[in-house]
């Protein structure tokens, strides 16, 4: 490959100089036997085969393209010198993410382990990494295993109905950057459009040399205008950043404000310099309401999937994560369900600056129990510290269509740790509406969103009128294995076994897709979208659509691209359409709701390491 892939910062808001990437070509190996452990391959002289770091093991761009084993080993070698400002210096090493189980040694030297195929990892390598030299071993396990945390990738060998291909290994940026001696980690940036300022959060390590924080804001000119000196105190600083004159980050008119977070010690040496954004907004639930700054929010959404091209997890360069979120836009969308898959940050950068509202969704796996629970556990701290400062994730979905929590209809037990893990979320970020399982089973919901696949047009308006009259509300259960092994329903009723609804905002999240409201041979997609959007459209108690899909996946046919985002009607046509909602309507008054609304709250590329 003549050019780096992906050589932007991989994080837009959490950016440091200087930096180097880690992407390009790999020596590389596969471990059928699992016999690297054993046999101490990270201190082997080199490997045999090459593949082409961030596409996975599975995608043709990364020029190894199988996944045969149930249970696979892969092995990543990466030589490289240090740029000489990087010399003697504190070096972090960052993983954007590996799918499933990491373990990493710089110069024979173990660092550690990650487990989770979908959020970053770090390590401190100040006192291992050399100027010249240095050898980067990773070795990254994947498995089929249903009870995986796997989002939408097959457990099969061979991918089918609504399961696609499957990827392994490093799917995301490797990257070095230079930290000060003392340094910030866990950055929040949180905002406060009533009060006027962001809210920051961040931990010292190596905090006794670091007397305050001071932050100024970016302007256009190039000027840096301070607006804050915030103390470090028992190695933690926190603090408002007041803003003059704020304006609100909308999909309408999507203002980012650039910050620089200096680090200095007693005397005024500067520790450590981080760059971040943010953006001025308010997402609360009130009632039946969502709102946006304060004022009721219509959600035009459309499902993303995530795959890509060549790439299957990783688009061919970051122009293809710019052109999806420009594509949602050209169509009238105002935001996306990101569906059973964590992207990468820079396509939420890209979602903040153009102006998308993401729907966040934890990947899920297929069976219950308490591994797959635990996976899930570990998982949704690291979502929301990475994500939490994108103002275009309004909200966060811990499950879906209860996948790894069957177990709900016939455990109270099961129904409990669901609640557990809402309020585990709720209290890691107060500032955002929780979905619990979306389209169905829910136990504790901020959003009562539900999805269908009914044949008809008359069938999906009846269940609307259903849903707002409260005849739709009881909970169908078939027991054991007889609900395990149903096909995917149609339509399921949205409620857990005792559960009520209270009273909160109803969003079809999901129609479509396979269930075109048509005869055969009546009507274009474009006609057949409009007939099954003007149906929830023209309730104005249903708060919101998410079209399934934005464009087609492998073997679903069924987007309103194709999967090489060639329209398969025409844009501008269905962004008029779009965009006549929502129409003037009156507000209904409805019960408190379950859980009671909470207030809310591009770099230059750096230089590849030799």
């Amino acid at each position: 490959m003549d050019a780096m892939p992906h050589p932007e910062h991989p994080r837009p808001d959490l950016y440091r100089e200087p930096w180097c990437s880690l992407n390009g070509p790999w020596e590389f190996a596969a471990d059928p036997l699992d016999a690297g452990l054993r046999e101490e391959w990270w201190l082997r002289g080199g490997l045999p085969d090459e593949i082409v770091v961030p596409y996975p093991v599975g995608a043709p761009l990364s020029g190894q393209q199988e996944l045969d084993a149930p249970h696979a080993v892969y092995w990543y070698l990466r030589r490289f010198d240090l740029p000489g400002e990087m010399h003697d210096r504190c070096l972090q090493l960052h993983f954007g993410a590996a799918d499933y189980q990491a373990r990493v040694w710089l110069n024979g030297v173990l660092l550690g382990d990650h487990l989770g195929g979908y959020t970053p990892f770090s390590f401190d390598v100040t006192e291992i990494a050399r100027p010249s030299g240095n050898r980067l071993v990773v070795r990254v396990a994947d498995s089929r295993s249903m009870r995986q945390v796997r989002g939408k990738q097959a457990w099969q060998r061979k991918p089918g109905s609504i399961f696609y291909p499957g990827i392994a290994g490093l799917w995301q940026p490797v990257w070095l950057e230079m930290a000060g001696p003392t340094y910030l980690s866990g950055l929040r940036l949180s905002p406060d459009l009533k009060g006027g300022c962001f809210h920051v959060r961040a931990t010292v390590e190596r905090p006794a040399a670091a007397a305050e924080l001071r932050v100024y804001l970016c302007l256009s000119d190039g000027y840096r205008l301070p607006v804050a000196s915030l103390p470090v105190a028992d190695g933690r600083v926190s603090g408002p950043v007041p803003i003059a004159m704020p304006q609100a980050w909308s999909p309408e008119s999507p203002h980012l404000y650039d910050l620089e977070l200096v680090l200095r010690s007693l005397g005024g040496t500067e520790l450590d310099r981080v760059r971040t954004y943010g953006g001025l907004r308010d997402i609360t639930v009130d009632g039946d309401q969502v709102l946006l700054n304060g004022r009721p929010l219509y959600q035009r959404l459309v499902l993303v999937q995530g795959y890509y091209p060549g790439g299957v997890y990783t688009p061919k360069s970051d122009a293809g994560w710019q052109r999806d979120v420009e594509l949602v836009r050209a169509m009238g969308f105002n935001g996306l369900r990101l569906h059973q898959k964590l992207e990468a940050p820079r396509f939420l950068y890209w979602c903040d600056r153009l102006g998308v509202l993401v729907w966040e969704e934890l990947p899920s796996a297929y069976w219950p129990g308490p591994a797959s629970r635990r996976q899930i556990r570990r998982m949704l701290p690291e979502m929301i510290a990475r994500d939490a400062g994108h103002p275009s994730v309004i909200t966060w979905v811990l499950f879906n269509e209860s996948w790894g929590i069957h177990d709900v209809n016939w455990s109270a037990a099961a129904r409990h740790e669901v609640f557990e893990l809402v309020n585990q979320a709720r209290n890691l970020d107060p500032s955002r509406p929780v979905i619990d399982n979306s389209g169905f089973d829910h136990v504790a919901t901020d959003i009562m969103d539900v999805h269908h696949y009914l044949a008809s047009l008359r069938q999906a308006e009846e269940l609307y009128d259903r849903l707002l009259a409260g005849g739709e509300w009881r909970h169908a259960f078939l027991p054991g294995l007889r609900y395990l092994m149903q096909p995917h329903k149609a339509y399921k009723p949205p409620l857990a076994p005792g559960a009520r609804y209270g009273g909160q905002p109803i969003i079809v999240s999901e129609y479509g897709g396979l269930g075109f409201y048509h005869s055969e041979g009546e009507g274009s997609l474009l006609d057949q979208y409009r007939a099954a959007t003007q149906a929830i459209a023209s309730r104005p108690q249903l708060r919101g659509y998410c079209y399934t899909q934005m464009y087609d996946v492998y073997q679903e046919q069924n987007g309103l691209l194709t999967f090489e985002r060639e329209p398969k009607v025409p844009l501008e046509e269905l962004r008029a359409f779009n965009e006549t909602f929502p129409r003037p309507s009156s507000r209904r008054a409805t019960p408190a709701p379950c859980a009671p609304g909470r207030a809310a709250a591009g770099r230059t590329p750096g230089p590849g390491c030799r």
